[in-house]
């Protein structure tokens, strides 16, 4: 038995024997005269001369259906969560596919109805419509076929019944280079919101210089109906329109106003007329195109790198000039500093010097005076002693006594200079005179 389960690939032919079919498993069994029955497990079967082959399993989830293909032909529509066996007895084929979840209002599909009954067709058809909220539109074919559309807006989830499919659309779509191939995008769940689509176009300037121009287009589907009738690819639609805008605008500029720059031009909507027809005939409304900028031709990027040179080096000398008088400024500011500094100094130094000698002259002073005091109080007391002052000081005693207090006044220095002078003389006469005294 084993702990796998076992599928359709498992297949036996058994002359006597058991087996068991395990809860989860089914199998088919024929006897010997080809008759079938079929066991879903847990089951345990005895077998006489027949073939046994178990059964695939196939399950749908919640998000999920099962296409039922029967040997008859008919097929049938299970939504999930289911389980199913495949029989090929009764199965041609079972298939699981996704249902089509629409997650917000922003997001719808195109479903149609084929049915034989005309009338029956278009009740029904009507009934679904409604009950989704959608748009319905009934198309006969000579009576004898009706096909309804209807369009299912989010949020829902869509799993289509027999007879019915969803609208697959097959849009250009823009590659990693931004260019648009066509037949890239395909889908059946189809946006309301804005969209963005960011698309490189060719524009050649009136003197034949041909840039790559990069736009972000800004659109919003507005008429799901004029969509379905009017256009199969709107992006191919939109991007003609805009080839034809950058047409007429090449044809009207040269490649001078690629240098002065296409920003604000080709930002503008009243540049993309065409574009804003295409897109309105297709149910769209473009309401913003961004430019992204553009590459340049060989011949036009050597001109543009020319040109960046210029100013580049422009710039360069403009910067080393402002250096260089900054520099000059700042060698100016520094020589004014030091030169005031340095006056600043010599002032200092001039009136500290001057601050010397004020303060020497004046303790001079202070001594000269004291001096010519200690003189006067001398003189006013040898006088007070009754002595006559011109007899004292005239006399070679006197003379010799106030000779050293003369000397230190600077009102009568030069007295006591020639007092002092006096004095010697008289004390280098008198040894002479006592050498002469015993020859008299």
């Amino acid at each position: 038995m084993g702990i796998d389960f076992r599928d359709g690939r498992y297949v036996r032919r058994i002359r006597f024997g058991k087996r068991t079919i395990k809860e989860g498993e089914a199998a088919a069994i024929w006897n010997l005269s080809g008759q079938h029955r079929q066991i879903v497990g847990p089951k345990r079967e005895s077998l006489f001369f027949s073939t046994v082959r178990f059964l695939t399993r196939f399950t749908a989830g919640p998000d999920q259906y099962l296409v039922i293909t029967y040997k008859n032909g008919t097929i049938q529509h299970e939504r999930g969560p289911i389980t199913m066996f495949r029989n090929p007895v009764e199965h041609e084929n079972i298939e699981v596919k996704p249902a089509v979840v629409l997650q917000g209002g922003g997001e719808c599909v195109v479903l149609y109805t084929e049915q034989s009954n005309a009338a029956d067709a278009g009740a029904a058809a009507s009934a679904k419509a409604t009950e989704a909220g959608g748009h319905l539109i009934t198309n006969l074919d000579g009576g004898a076929t009706a096909v309804s559309r209807k369009i299912i807006n989010g949020p829902a989830t869509v799993v289509p019944a027999v007879g019915e499919w969803l609208h697959d659309f097959v849009w250009s779509g823009a590659t990693d280079s931004a260019e648009v191939a066509p037949g890239a995008n395909k889908f059946c769940i189809l946006r309301t919101n804005r969209q963005h689509w960011t698309v490189k176009v060719m524009l050649r300037t009136y003197d034949n210089i041909t840039v790559a121009v990069e736009l972000t287009v800004s659109y919003q589907l507005q008429n799901i109906e004029t969509l379905l009738e009017n256009s199969e690819d709107p992006i191919a639609d939109m991007h003609t329109g805009i080839q034809g805008d950058l047409a007429t605008y090449g044809a009207q500029h040269g490649s001078d106003v690629l240098q002065r720059g296409i920003g604000e031009h080709l930002s503008s909507l009243d540049t993309f007329p065409q574009l804003q027809r295409r897109a309105a005939a297709a149910g769209f409304v473009v309401d913003e195109i961004l430019f992204r900028g553009f590459k340049a031709s060989k011949q036009l990027q050597a001109q543009h790198d020319e040109v960046l040179n210029m100013e580049s080096k422009l710039r360069a000398n403009l910067a080393k000039a402002e250096q260089q008088r900054d520099l000059a400024d700042m060698e100016l500011a520094s020589k004014k500093k030091r030169a005031t500094q340095e006056h600043d100094m010599e002032q200092q130094q001039q009136e500290h010097e001057l601050s010397l000698i004020e303060a020497r002259e004046r303790a001079e002073h202070e001594q000269r005076t004291r001096r010519n005091q200690e003189v006067i109080d001398f003189l006013g007391a040898i006088k007070g002693m009754g002595v006559d002052l011109t007899t004292y000081l005239t006399s070679p005693a006197g003379q010799k006594r106030t000779a050293d207090a003369l000397a230190s006044s600077p009102a009568t220095s030069h007295l006591g200079q020639q007092f002092a002078t006096a004095s010697l003389q008289q004390q280098q006469q008198q040894p002479k005179q006592q050498q002469q005294q015993p020859w008299q």
